[in-house]
């Protein structure tokens, strides 16, 4: 366990309060106030600005916040590792970005507890950002992402590619036509993945590289939840950008249709990133999820 302090700091950091980091702390204001006073008096400098208004990070505060995470995350590596040791079933933390979480690794992890009964994988499904924030914290020692991320801080191995397809109701004009032009599909009720999404930020760069600008985006509704999405999208209540993956079902049955972009494509890559390379299972994983992809092809 990291020092109580820097525990205490870590809190401060993220809440930018102190009464909200005691009541999340299950301590008093007044013992936050020691912690972090004895962590200022210990290096002799100050950690934060105005604590009444505005209160930020000062330029030593940011580099103690970025050393104690990397302590946080070792720690909590460790204890993993240590688990791994002492208990005949291991528990691994593993997150994924929405689509990779909804619709591809779902079966893929219950395969892998039929072969694999002494592993348990808890799976956390967020966005992009969400995914990275966590795993840089140490709560997840694994992702599964679509979007950027940072890559001169993580390891990173591609999984597969993954296309990003127009999907309208079979109801919607567009449904009769074989493709719609870039320019025409910013102008529809667009129906999208909220900011942060992998989804998203893919979207947005390849209007951005075809030299438009993301202003013109005619966006309708912002939808966290890909299901609500898609049952919006199959209601007719706007057009969608999303993955094939998850709306294969709905192709198949008919409640969507997929309208080709003129002249292009959208592509992104599902990719594995990490922080640890000492933790077995990671490896282990990432070979088991390409054997199964490879024999479903």
């Amino acid at each position: 366990m990291i020092d109580d302090k820097l525990h205490t700091f870590l809190c401060v950091s993220q809440t930018m309060n102190f009464s909200k980091a005691a009541e999340l702390l299950h301590i008093t204001q007044p013992a936050v106030s020691q912690h972090i006073k004895a962590l200022e008096s210990q290096y002799r400098v100050s950690f934060f600005t105005d604590r009444r208004k505005n209160m930020k990070l000062t330029e030593e505060g940011e580099l103690l916040l970025a050393y104690a995470t990397e302590m946080n995350r070792l720690q909590q590596s460790l204890a993993v590792q240590m688990q791994t040791i002492q208990e005949q079933n291991r528990i691994y933390r593993v997150g994924a970005t929405m689509t990779i979480g909804g619709y591809v690794l779902p079966k893929i992890l219950g395969r892998h507890k039929l072969s694999h009964p002494k592993i348990d994988i808890q799976l956390t499904v967020d966005n992009t950002e969400t995914v990275i924030e966590q795993m840089i914290r140490g709560d997840l020692i694994l992702g599964m992402v679509e979007g950027p991320f940072p890559q001169d801080r993580f390891t990173s191995i591609l999984y597969r590619k993954d296309e990003l397809v127009v999907a309208v109701s079979p109801e919607h004009p567009l449904a009769r036509k074989k493709e719609v032009s870039l320019e025409r599909l910013m102008m529809e009720p667009l129906i999208l993945r909220e900011q942060g999404s992998g989804t998203r930020v893919v979207f947005e760069k390849a209007i951005t590289d075809s030299g438009y600008s993301i202003d013109g985006l005619n966006v309708h509704m912002e939808i966290g939840n890909i299901h609500a999405l898609v049952s919006l999208v199959e209601s007719n209540l706007g057009v969608t950008v999303i993955s094939r993956d998850a709306i294969a079902d709905s192709l198949k049955s008919g409640t969507l249709c997929e309208v080709s972009l003129s002249g292009m494509q959208i592509f992104r890559e599902y990719r594995f990133i990490y922080l640890d390379e000492r933790i077995a299972f990671i490896q282990d994983f990432i070979a088991y999820c390409k054997m199964e992809h490879k024999d479903s092809l």
